[in-house]
């Protein structure tokens, strides 16, 4: 996963942020569903999944990419898939 340092004022506070991945499930119709990621040098890509509802695409998503019950993949990268 992506971490940021951020400072702030005189008293230097510090914090991180984790940036999350995104997978969406795009609806395509006539039962047809496609994924689309963003890939780790930040471009969007797109592939067509073979489930026939939303909830089974979701599954199949969260399999192509790897994604744990923990929503992490392989590398530890944190994803939402929606």
């Amino acid at each position: 996963h992506e971490s940021y340092l951020f400072k702030s004022g005189a008293g230097c506070r510090v914090r991180f942020a984790v940036v999350m991945k995104l997978a969406t499930i795009l609806d395509e119709g006539s039962n047809q569903f496609a994924l689309e990621y963003d890939s780790t040098v930040g471009r969007k890509n797109q592939t067509r999944l073979d489930a026939v509802t939303y909830e089974k695409a979701i599954l199949e998503a969260r399999a192509y990419l790897s994604i744990n019950e923990d929503d992490r993949d392989e590398a530890g990268d944190q994803w939402t898939v929606m």
